[in-house]
């Protein structure tokens, strides 16, 4: 998994009823996990949070709930290139990860 700085961390998410994956984006995108000085929603991402995700569905858990407190980032787009989303902007060029693809 990755931090909102694309940093290596770990992250976990629970289960309940044997079926369901109950994931808190502030495991991995959350505000907690930067220093005061690196808290910048222009270039955190909430890709983390994606991997968790598609976890859960490599995992073939039926329902998946996330909750979103606590996010570091401005966005979710980095949660949906996790899951295998093509982000483009108005050139149909594909934009980088992190905050900084809506800077422009």
């Amino acid at each position: 998994m990755h931090d909102p700085l694309m940093r290596e961390i770990e992250a976990e998410y629970g289960i309940i009823h044997n079926d369901t994956a109950v994931i808190e984006m502030a495991a991995a995108s959350g505000l907690e996990l930067l220093s005061r000085e690196e808290r910048n929603p222009i270039i955190t991402t909430t890709f983390g949070t994606g991997e968790l995700i598609r976890e859960a569905i490599q995992k073939c858990y039926s329902r998946i709930i996330v909750g979103v407190g606590g996010s570091s980032t401005n966005s979710g787009a980095g949660m949906a290139e996790a899951l295998g989303a093509k982000l483009y902007n108005k050139e149909s060029e594909e934009i980088n990860k992190g905050g900084t693809r809506w800077a422009n």
